[in-house]
């Protein structure tokens, strides 16, 4: 059986032992659909400006 995901991993020059992963999948495979599903738990409405004036104390 083949792997249903691809990771790429970027190791972060700025600090040894960090590392940035991306997993990928085909679209319309089951883990394309399953990363699918998982990503629009994170999506949000709110513009990101918004949340980063938010986190710095300012109002809009």
């Amino acid at each position: 059986m083949r792997n249903a995901f691809v990771c790429r991993a970027l190791d972060l020059a700025a600090d040894s032992g960090l590392r940035i992963s991306a997993f990928t999948a085909e679209p319309g495979t089951p883990a394309g659909d399953g990363l699918k599903f998982l990503a629009s738990w994170a999506t949000t409405t709110r513009p990101v400006k918004a949340r980063a004036a938010q986190r710095k104390g300012f109002s809009q």
